[in-house]
């Protein structure tokens, strides 16, 4: 293989994996969503929750991720731990 085909291999390479990195959810973007599910869901049952502390989450592969969020229900402060279940369209998340 000459040089020039073997560079524009590795180009092509290269660019395919970054174009498939960038059309996936960032983690972060992952957590803002799953914090919301979690106000939302403490709201449906009349409770105030405020985010003291941001969900940090870990990939764990493509769909799951796991995480710790300070949050204050009541004025207690309470450190919970998320699951999140994330296809790209649909989020999932359970906490305790």
């Amino acid at each position: 293989m000459s040089r020039k085909c073997f560079l524009g291999f590795v180009v092509l390479i290269l660019s395919c994996s970054m174009l498939m990195i960038s059309c996936s959810a960032s983690t972060d973007s992952v957590a803002r969503k799953a914090e919301q599910l979690i106000i939302d869901k403490y709201a449906e049952r009349g409770i105030a929750v405020k985010i003291d502390k941001p969900l940090v989450l870990v990939k764990r592969n493509d769909t799951e991720y796991r995480g710790m969020v300070t949050v204050s229900v009541a004025g207690d402060e309470v450190e919970l731990s998320v699951d999140v279940l994330y296809d790209g369209k649909n989020i999932q998340a359970e906490w305790e």
